[in-house]
């Protein structure tokens, strides 16, 4: 978003119209930004990746009165607000399932291109994922992305 990001808008969106229900679609689903927008006032939370039929039923939740979050994002959020044996550089390491799939593409070889095609996202998605991967990881570079998954047994 040009202008404001997703958590400003929603606030400025809340505090002018608090009325209006707000639908988060994001492909940023780490727990910590979820629970930023939630705070914000979203009414729901779900994954850019999500099918129809889940898109629907977030808008009928809403409609509704209700809030509504992604199942994967809800597990993700459920386990960044419970562990409390994990201390916090841990629990932003946590990588959602669609992450985990990203690397094992990457191991394998796969450019962004082939890893798009497989997975029906765009490309500019998948390199997204990349980034946020590399980022939550405090990693440098895709070699380092992949010693991590191979150390982590994520491979």
């Amino acid at each position: 978003m040009p202008v404001l990001n997703g958590l400003e808008a929603t606030k400025l969106i809340k505090k002018e119209k608090p009325f209006i229900k707000i639908i988060v679609v994001s492909m940023l689903c780490d727990a910590s930004i979820v629970n930023k927008m939630l705070k914000a006032g979203a009414d729901a939370f779900i994954n850019k990746d999500t099918g129809k039929s889940e898109l629907l039923k977030a808008i009928e939740k809403v409609i509704l009165g209700e809030k509504y979050i992604s199942p994967e994002i809800s597990n993700n959020l459920f386990t960044h607000l419970t562990d409390r044996n994990v201390n916090a550089s841990e629990k932003e390491k946590h990588l959602t399932t669609r992450e985990i799939e990203i690397i094992r593409y990457i191991a394998d070889g796969l450019t962004n291109i082939e890893i798009a095609a497989k997975l029906f996202l765009s490309i500019v998605t998948v390199d997204t994922h990349r980034k946020n991967m590399l980022a939550k990881l405090h990693l440098k570079n895709t070699a380092s992305l992949v010693k991590y998954a191979a150390e982590h047994k994520l491979l």
